[in-house]
C-alpha cells in the first residue's frame, strides 16, 4: 500500500511540474545552460554597454533565461542587475526607480524654497533666511490644512454608502489624502518652476540611479501575431528609454549599462521598427531531444512513468520547445490508468495525436506557410515520418503531392530554409532527414 501511495505522490509531483509555467510560477527548475547561453552570460559579466535582443519562439524559455541571468549576474557583479517584466503600462523609469517620484517631489520642494527665499530676500532686502524659511513653511502648512479638509470631504463622498468600520474609513481617507496631496502638490510646484527645471531635476535623479546599475533585463510579453500594433507601440517606448540612457550617460564614454531585451521571434521577424536594426541579435536555439531527456531524468531520477522510448518520442515531438515538452508530459500523465506499468511509445502516439500536434505547431508554421494551412498538417505528418527514418524526395512527392515534383520541391525548400529538415544525396537519390534541433 505504501508503495502505491509513494508512486501516486511522485506522479503528482511530476504533474504539478508539468502543469506550471517554469518562470511565471517561480518553479525552482535549474537553468539548462547551453554553450550559447554560457557565452551570453560570460559576455555580460566582462563587458558593458551592450544592446542585445534575445529572440525566441513561444515556449523556448526566454522568461526563464531572464530570471537565471539575473541570479548569475547578481552573484558576480557589484552593481545592481535589474529585471523588468514589461507590461507597457508603467514607464521603465518608474519600474527601475520606484522611489523616483518621491525624490522628485523632494527636489521640487527644495528648488521652490530656494527660489522663493532668493526672490523674497531680494525684493524686501531681508537677509534673515531662517526667518523667511519659517514663514514659507507656515504659509504652505496653512494651505495644506485647507486642502486637507477639502480632500477629506471628497474622499468621504466617494466611500459613502459602503459598509466600512470607522477604522477602515479613516485608513482609506488617510491613504487617499496622502496620495492626492502628493499629486496636487507636485503639479503646483511644477507650475511655479519652469518645465526645463522640472525635467532637469527628474533626469538628474534618474541619472544617479542609473550609475549604480550594471545590467537591465527587460522581458516583453508574448504578443498576438495577428496584430502588431501593441508590439510596435512597446518598441517605441523601449527606444525612447534607450535614447534617454544615451542622453543621460557620459558623452565621451557613451552607454555604460547593459540593456538586454527579450522578444518573441515571430513578431521580431516582421521588423515593425527601425529600432530593431540597432540590436545585436541572439536567437535562442531549441533544446535537443537528448538535452530534454537528460533534464527530465536528472530532475525526477529516471524516466518514470515513461519507458525510455516513450520519453524520447515526447522529446522529439516537442521539437526542442521546453514548454511544449512539459505540456505533452502533463497530457500523458493525465491519461495514466494503471500505476504499475510504464507509458509506452504507443500510448504517446494515441495521446499526442495528429490533431494535438497540428494545433501546437500552427503558430510556428504560420511563419513558414502563412497562406496555406493545408501545408501545416502535411508538415506535421512528414516530421513524424522522418522521426522514424529518412525518406527520399521522390517518396515524399508521391505521398503528399501526387508526384508533383515542383510543388514538393517548393514545400521542402521552405522546410529546409526554416531548419526543420536537411537534404543530401544518397545512392544518387535526394534523401530527406529530420534536422537535429
Amino acid at each position: 500500500m505504501g508503495g502505491k501511495l509513494e508512486l501516486q505522490e511522485k506522479i503528482g509531483d511530476i504533474l504539478q511540474w508539468a502543469s506550471c509555467l517554469t518562470a511565471e510560477h517561480f518553479q525552482d527548475d535549474e537553468q539548462l545552460w547551453t554553450k550559447q547561453m554560457d557565452g551570453l552570460k560570460r559576455r555580460l559579466k566582462i563587458t558593458h554597454g551592450n544592446l542585445i535582443a534575445i529572440l525566441g519562439i513561444q515556449g523556448v524559455g526566454k522568461t526563464k533565461l531572464s530570471y537565471s541571468l539575473k541570479i548569475e549576474l547578481d552573484e558576480d557583479i557589484e552593481k545592481d542587475v535589474r529585471l523588468v517584466k514589461w507590461d507597457g503600462k508603467k514607464s521603465i523609469r518608474e519600474i527601475l526607480a520606484p522611489h523616483i517620484e518621491a525624490e522628485y517631489l523632494f527636489n521640487l520642494i527644495q528648488e521652490y524654497d530656494r527660489l522663493a527665499i532668493s526672490y523674497v530676500s531680494n525684493f524686501l532686502d531681508i537677509k534673515n533666511e531662517s526667518f523667511l524659511q519659517d514663514a514659507l513653511q507656515h504659509h504652505n502648512l496653512l494651505k495644506m490644512k485647507d486642502a486637507e479638509a477639502k480632500i477629506c470631504d471628497s474622499i468621504r463622498q466617494k466611500i459613502r454608502g459602503k459598509n466600512y468600520s470607522g477604522a477602515q474609513e479613516n485608513k482609506e481617507i488617510q491613504d487617499g489624502l496622502k496620495h492626492l496631496i502628493k499629486i496636487e502638490f507636485t503639479k503646483k510646484l511644477e507650475g511655479f518652476l519652469s518645465k526645463k527645471t522640472a525635467i532637469s531635476i527628474k533626469d538628474n535623479i534618474f541619472s544617479e540611479n542609473l550609475e549604480n546599475i550594471h545590467t537591465i533585463l527587460i522581458d516583453t510579453p508574448d504578443y498576438n501575431r495577428k496584430s502588431t500594433s501593441s508590439f510596435s507601440a512597446d518598441l517605441k517606448e523601449l527606444e525612447k528609454f534607450w535614447l534617454s540612457i544615451l542622453q543621460l550617460g557620459d558623452v565621451e564614454e557613451g552607454q555604460q549599462v547593459n540593456l538586454i531585451m527579450f522578444f518573441q521571434k515571430e513578431l521580431w521577424d516582421l521588423r515593425p521598427s527601425f529600432f530593431c536594426g540597432k540590436f545585436n541579435e541572439i536567437t535562442l536555439k531549441p533544446l535537443t531531444p537528448k538535452q530534454l531527456m537528460e533534464y527530465y531524468e536528472t530532475t525526477f531520477g529516471g524516466c518514470f512513468p515513461f519507458s525510455e522510448d516513450a520519453l524520447k518520442e515526447l522529446a522529439i515531438l516537442s521539437r526542442g520547445i521546453f514548454r511544449r515538452f512539459k505540456r505533452y508530459i502533463g497530457l500523458c500523465i493525465e491519461q495514466i490508468g494503471d500505476l504499475e506499468s510504464s507509458l509506452e511509445s504507443s500510448d504517446v502516439d494515441t495521446i499526442i495525436n495528429l490533431d494535438v500536434l497540428v494545433k501546437d505547431f500552427e503558430q510556428e508554421l504560420k511563419n513558414v506557410f502563412p497562406r496555406n494551412k493545408a501545408l501545416h498538417r502535411k508538415t506535421v505528418i512528414l516530421l513524424q515520418l522522418l522521426s522514424a527514418k529518412p525518406l527520399t524526395q521522390k517518396e515524399i512527392g508521391e505521398k503528399f503531392f501526387d508526384g508533383n515534383k515542383m510543388g514538393c520541391s517548393r514545400f521542402l525548400n521552405s522546410l529546409e530554409c526554416w531548419g526543420y529538415i536537411e537534404r543530401h544525396y544518397e545512392n544518387r537519390e535526394k534523401t530527406v532527414s529530420l534536422k537535429e534541433t
